[in-house]
């Protein structure tokens, strides 16, 4: 699969928002774009159903997470990287999202669900691979639709920007710009749009959320920011992955972004 990056993409959506801690409230959002350059919120799932993912997430955002996750059958220990969520639930499956999972040099994942009575809490059971039993949570025939992500962070470059994890057990996108190397640690990945089943052309596009890593030479107006997290849209379309630039760049102040963040430009 090739890819390639959009740094043309057309206007950036700064959105400055003050919220509290990492509770996911937010009081007010400022944004750059008029109402009508944006695209309506399709996705009926909402970023705030998500509330009880926000236990791995903070684990992964602080440096918890190493060797917190267990292949039961094969006892291999594992790090997860992120998640991945916004597809479920639907008409076939109920609420659950896609962690992915570092094992040495390879990459894993495996749903992940809330508690059955309390669906607001991350059920930890699901924290680990079990292929059979009452927390069976392989992919299954789901598998293949997750797979590309897991080979690309198992490592790979392509064109101006490279996939992989570090020796913190973080996965990052190093993008390479006119000014040097930006590096984004991921930590949430939402689905928001997504093609039928019936298309000829599928496609599935999004936000990524991640935190700036090192190296972050970017253009001094991205440069000087106290916001602990940020955005970037992405589209996956035939087997191409493009993602916004730097200069898109959006600001969130909570863990679990606010449900404005699934408003989507065109791409």
């Amino acid at each position: 699969a090739s890819s390639s990056w959009r740094n043309s993409w057309p206007g950036a959506s700064q959105a400055a928002m003050r919220g509290s801690g990492f509770d996911g409230r937010v009081f007010m959002l400022c944004t750059s774009k008029s109402p009508e350059e944006l695209r309506s919120v399709r996705n009926k799932n909402r970023l705030s159903h998500f509330h009880w993912l926000q236990e791995l997430l903070a684990m992964v955002v602080d440096g918890k997470n190493k060797a917190m996750a267990t292949c039961v059958e094969s006892r291999r220990r594992g790090t997860p990287l992120f998640a991945v969520a916004g597809v479920c639930p639907n008409s076939l499956c109920g609420m659950q999202a896609v962690m992915y999972c570092k094992f040495d040099k390879d990459v894993d994942f495996w749903w992940i669900k809330p508690k059955v009575d309390k669906p607001d809490q991350l059920e930890r059971n699901t924290l680990d691979l079990h292929k059979e039993g009452k927390f069976r949570n392989a992919t299954g025939k789901s598998r293949a639709l997750y797979l590309p992500l897991a080979e690309k962070f198992a490592g790979s470059k392509e064109g101006s920007f490279e996939f992989g994890m570090d020796d913190n057990g973080r996965a990052f996108i190093d993008e390479t710009t006119a000014t040097g190397r930006c590096r984004m640690l991921l930590y949430l990945v939402w689905q928001e749009n997504w093609s039928s089943f019936f298309a000829y052309n599928k496609f599935i596009e999004g936000k990524l959320f991640y935190q700036r890593g090192q190296p972050w030479e970017c253009p001094e107006s991205q440069a000087k920011t106290a916001a602990p997290f940020f955005a970037r849209q992405y589209r996956l379309e035939g087997g191409s992955l493009s993602i916004a630039g730097v200069e898109t760049e959006e600001t969130v102040l909570s863990l679990l972004p606010p449900d404005v963040c699934q408003e989507m430009f065109s791409m």
